[in-house]
Parts: structure tokens; sequence; C-alpha cells
């Protein structure tokens, strides 16, 4: 059982000292790119692999629209405890992960950022998100894709999305459900009280560059979340 009030997973994590950093301060899950070209946070297969033997903190391998086998074969290499498919992912590919693979497959769904311009058909995310259950996803993270850096990036922008909007679909959703995007030591209390989140995915809210995570404001993340 999460010692935070809600699940934290730490994504983006790109060393062995980084893992330790989130396992030392309570991380319930640690996220690791594997196979995520467009991120600078994309490690090899050797570096996942070491990376998830250093902590004994669930990993998480996360993919970006890659071949089911190739998938397969990195979760069976890093011996993960889950997948996080975060690209164009079909239910039809989840099915198959899930039952290539035997743990946990999660699916990333995307939001625009609060202020952007790009409308969002609530009601159609919310049968994505049920279709995606249905085919065997496990967990579930709405996560904001958004231009930045010059890049559309599906994840990883350190960009909110509407939260009115992610606490309705989240408190339909079929399946545990994360928030992601520009979640901080300065938010993440009230994410969870406004969205009510099974957890909280983010990356950037506790880097002191990209990639790089900063001691600092790992713990001042944490701190602020079990203050509430």
């Amino acid at each position: 059982m999460s010692r935070n009030p809600c699940a934290v997973k730490l994504c983006g994590t790109s060393s062995v000292e980084d893992a330790r950093l989130a396992e030392l301060h309570g991380a319930d899950y640690i996220g690791v790119l594997c196979g995520v070209a467009f991120s600078e946070r994309d490690r090899t297969l050797e570096e996942a692999r070491d990376i998830a033997a250093s902590v004994f903190t669930p990993i998480i391998i996360l993919t970006f629209n890659q071949p089911t086998d190739t998938t397969v074969e990195v979760l069976d290499a890093t011996q993960a405890f889950g997948v996080q498919l975060l690209g164009h992912e079909t239910p039809e590919q989840t099915r198959e992960v899930k039952s290539g693979f035997g743990g946990e497959v999660w699916k990333s769904l995307f939001m625009p950022p609060k202020d952007g311009d790009a409308p969002l058909d609530e009601d159609a995310l919310l049968a994505d998100m049920k279709r995606y259950a249905d085919a065997g996803a496990d967990k579930l993270l709405l996560d904001t894709a958004a231009f930045v850096g010059g890049k559309h990036r599906f994840g990883g922008t350190g960009v909110t999305s509407d939260w009115e909007v992610a606490a309705r679909l989240i408190a339909k959703a079929p399946v545990p459900t994360f928030l992601s995007g520009g979640i901080s030591a300065a938010n993440v209390a009230e994410a969870g009280r406004s969205v009510k989140p099974f957890g909280v995915d983010l990356a950037s809210g506790v880097e002191a560059t990209r990639g790089v995570r900063d001691p600092d404001k790992t713990a001042a993340l944490f701190d602020a979340l079990r203050k509430g």
C-alpha cells in the first residue's frame, strides 16, 4: 500500500542515482523510457536494465509506437513490473502486449494544454478509456500533449491540462487512473484534492535539468503531498 495519499510515479528516470533517489523518498513506481526516440530521457536497453536492477521499487518501462515483439523483449530483459504505452498503440496491441508480457500494462491518453486552443471531446476520450480497459489495460494515465521546444511531445511536457475535465473523466474511469502533466511540489496537493486521481505521474516537476532529478525538488514534492 502506498505511504503517500495517492500513488506517485516518478518518470523519465535516466540514471541509477535518480532511481535510488526516487526510491529513497517513497515513489510507488519508477518510470524509465526505452524506445521513446523523441525524448532526451530515453535510455538504451542496457541502461534501462541497469536502472531497473538498482532498486526494489516497481519499474514501469515506457515505450512509444514500438512493435509488440520489441516491447515484450524489453520488458523481459529489464524484468519490469509493467509497461506504459505512450504512443498511438491500439486497444488490440494493448491486448497483445498484455498476453505476451503477463505484467501490468498501462496506457497514456492525452488532453490538450489547459490554455490551448485544441478542443477536447470528453465523451470520445472516456470511450477510449473504456476500450483500453476492456483490452486489458490495468491502469490509465491522463497526460498533456503539447509543443515544447519545437517538438510535439506526448508526455514529459511540464504543461497542465484542464483539471476540471480530468476530474470528471477520472471519476468515471473504468480502471485506476493517474494524472500527469505539469505537476510539481507547488500544485501536487491541489491535484490530489481537486482531481482525486489514483496517482500522480511526473518528471519535469522534480528535475534540475531535463532528465536529471533534483534532490530538493523531489523532497519538496513528497513533503507537499503528505502535508496535503
